[in-house]
Parts: structure tokens; sequence; C-alpha cells
């Protein structure tokens, strides 16, 4: 039986900490443009649209960022070790269930994106269940693909991962693209935010091992230019002036990155970077591409200062470019601690001492500090949990005894950040 009224679902997170960097459901926007190409009836229900109508007051932050609301709940008993308090974001469930009764779904497809985040998606289940139990509810995206034999015990209907989009074309009855190249642009249609989040490519051409992009994406592929071009014009068009791109390799190769973006100088688009860019392919002209298009604030990805463990963690990035990185981004334009640098803390072998030293290192830079909190992600060879709600990032190093270290860590870049 064909499927007439099918809905799309963004569940709620629960976490102890998330914050609107520009995050949409690309995934399901995608797939959006897939049905709608294939003539089906397509419905959205993002829960963590801060722009919802129910939400009376969107106080907007830099760029269209901005707070989700949230409401604090109980924690996971295999968290409890953690000292935070625990929250769900988003619309409140009542919405949700509201929502679902007017829509009248004959499917319901549900994305997850960390592998820690599907409680989300398993209140959703519950939730249309309550509502109808003949109405399949279908599990896809980041967390079933990295980790299926868990995903297929929350019981959902079926469980489909990125890599089996040939079967679930089949199911659905209808054409998939071959590749991520064909994808049609991401349908925006059903949000008024003034921001986009889009990808030019999947898969990176790096192998870093506490990473799962070549776990999700073994080739690199990436759209054509002029492809990307009129993407963003597209956009721009509808008056959007904010662009972030979640690629993860986004300057690869650096004469397709040239070409798209030259083409956007003085244009009033601001583009943004929450991924990081990797600093080895950031040369003189590349830096000031980045400066004329209106990249604001680039984050480049260091990870660590230490050698041994940069050789040991792939070699994606050494000290000596990230420097020179820095120095192209400063003659193109960039003032002091406008460009923000990533550090890594948590890996093992690392210690804190190592972590502090690589803070004060683009403290001198004048560079801003992202500090991010390893935790090992299902696929890769660091992972050993029983539960992948374990690896969440706020959590796994209090978890592992490390929580103390972090705090002195955090507290350093807040007093070394302006």
């Amino acid at each position: 039986m064909p499927h007439e009224r099918i809905l799309l679902v963004n569940p709620p997170i629960y976490d102890f900490a998330a914050y609107d960097y520009w995050l949409k459901p690309l995934g399901l926007l995608y797939l959006s443009s897939i049905l709608k190409n294939n003539g089906k009836n397509v419905f959205l229900l993002d829960a963590m649209d801060r722009h919802h109508p129910y939400f009376k007051k969107t106080i907007e932050r830099e760029y269209g960022t901005g707070k989700f609301e949230y409401k604090y709940v109980e924690k996971p008993h295999v968290l409890k070790r953690v000292p935070r308090r625990f929250k769900r974001y988003g619309l409140p469930e009542e919405v949700i269930k509201k929502t679902i009764e007017g829509i009248k779904p004959d499917i319901v497809l549900v994305t997850t994106t960390l592998t820690y985040w599907y409680p989300g998606a398993v209140e959703i289940l519950n939730t249309v269940k309550e509502i109808d139990k003949s109405i399949p509810v279908i599990l896809g995206g980041i967390y079933p693909t990295l980790i299926k034999s868990h995903a297929k015990t929350l019981g959902f209907d079926r469980v489909f991962t990125i890599r089996e989009m040939e079967d679930f074309a089949e199911f659905m009855g209808i054409k998939f693209p071959a590749s991520f190249r064909d994808y049609p642009i991401p349908d925006y249609s059903f949000y008024r935010s003034g921001y986009v989040s889009i990808t030019t490519s999947v898969g990176c051409p790096f192998r870093c091992p506490y990473c799962a992009s070549y776990i999700l994406y073994p080739e690199f592929s990436s759209k054509e230019p002029e492809v990307v071009v009129d993407e963003i014009l597209f956009f721009a068009g509808k008056g959007i002036r904010d662009i972030a791109f979640y690629d993860d390799a986004l300057l690869f190769p650096p004469d397709r990155f040239i070409s798209i973006f030259s083409k956007f100088f003085k244009k009033g688009i601001r583009f943004h970077t929450p991924n990081g860019v990797h600093a080895r392919f950031i040369n003189r002209e590349i830096a000031e591409v980045m400066k004329g298009a209106g990249f604001v604030n680039p984050r480049v990805s260091l990870e660590t200062t230490s050698s041994e463990i940069q050789m040991e963690t792939g070699g994606k990035v050494f000290t000596e470019e990230f420097v020179r990185a820095v120095e192209n981004l400063r003659s193109a334009g960039y003032g002091d601690f406008e460009i923000g640098g990533y550090i890594l803390f948590g890996l093992p072998g690392q210690k804190e001492e190592d972590c502090r030293k690589d803070m004060e290192f683009l403290n001198t830079l004048k560079v801003r500090i992202y500090l991010s909190e390893f935790s090992p992600v299902p696929g890769t060879g660091y992972y050993n949990l029983s539960d992948p709600i374990m690896s969440n990032n706020s959590a796994y190093l209090y978890i592992t005894g490390r929580g103390e270290e972090l705090e002195r860590l955090k507290g350093l870049k807040n007093r070394l950040n302006p």
C-alpha cells in the first residue's frame, strides 16, 4: 500500500546541554525534497525548531543562533554519576502529540543524529503508537548506521542505515538519487528561521580514529561547484543571510572551494563553519577567499599540539600547519580572536597538562579556544560501552573519572578567552 501522508520527525533532545548552532536535521530535509520529487505528500515535525509558532518569543543570538527551550528530567541510571542536571529540549510532549494527531500520517519517519540522543526517538515512537498502533514508525539516520544492533532493540517497525538507501527506496516505492552528488536542494519550506545549514560534500579524505565520518560515508562525495553556487544563490534569493556548512572537509579539494566561494565576494552573505575546517588547506589564497566571501569567525581544527598524539590519530594536522593557517587568515584580514581553534581533551593517554599547554598556545596566537570533550563514537576503535547514551560528550569524562580535570580546563578556557 503506497504511503500518502508521510510525516518526517526530528525528535526532542535529551542531554545535559544543547544549543542551536545552526542545528537542522539535514538528512530529513534532503529526504523531504526527494520524497516531494517522487510526488509524495510530506509533512515535517521538527521538535527542535526554535521558531515554531508554539514559542511566542524567540530570542535570537549572534547570526541566528540561540538557546533551546527545556525542562529538567530524570537522568538515566547509567548517567547518575554525572554531576549535572539532565534536560529535555524542544517542543512539549503535548504539542508533539497534538501535531501528529492533526496531520494523521500513514507513516512516520524518525531521524537520529548523535547516537546518545536516541531517547528522543523512543519518545516519538511511543507517542505515535499511543495515537494509533497501526501507524508504522521507521527509524533512520546516523545512530542506527553506527550501532544498528542497539537501534533494533527499541521497537521501531523498521530500521534503515544510511548505507541502505536502496532498500529504503524500495520500501517507500520511490526513486532515490544514486549518490550525494545528485541530491536535490534541502527542503527548508517548513521553517521561518533566518539561517540555513547545508553540506556540499559527505565523507572525509582523512581517517582519524576517533571520528566516524569514514564509517558513515566510506567514499568522499561532493556536489559540483556550480550546483553549490546555485543552492547558495537560491537561499540568498529568499533573504537568507546566514549559511552554515556541516561538511567534514569543506576546504577539500582547495580548487573546488575557491571556484565556489570566489563568486560570493561582497554579496552580503555570512558563512559559518561549526564543524571546523582543516588547517592544512588554508594557504594564502584560501584565506583571502574566506575573508572576501564572508566567512565569519572561522573555526580551525587543531585538537592537540602533541606531535605523538597527532601521529597516532592520523596526522590530520600538525602544529606548524595550524600556525601557518592562522598567519594566512590574519594576513587576509581576520583580527585578534576572530579565528577559533578546536582543542580536544580526553583522548586515551592525553593529560590535563597537555591540554592546558594547548590552550595557552592558542592564547598566544590570539585564537579563541573551543574545547571539545572526547567521547568514544560507536563503530570506532575507542568504543567499548554497554549503552550508547554513555558516549554523551558531556558525560563520558565524568563517567571515566576525569570530570574534575575537565572542570579545571573549562575554567582556564573561560579565563583565556576574551
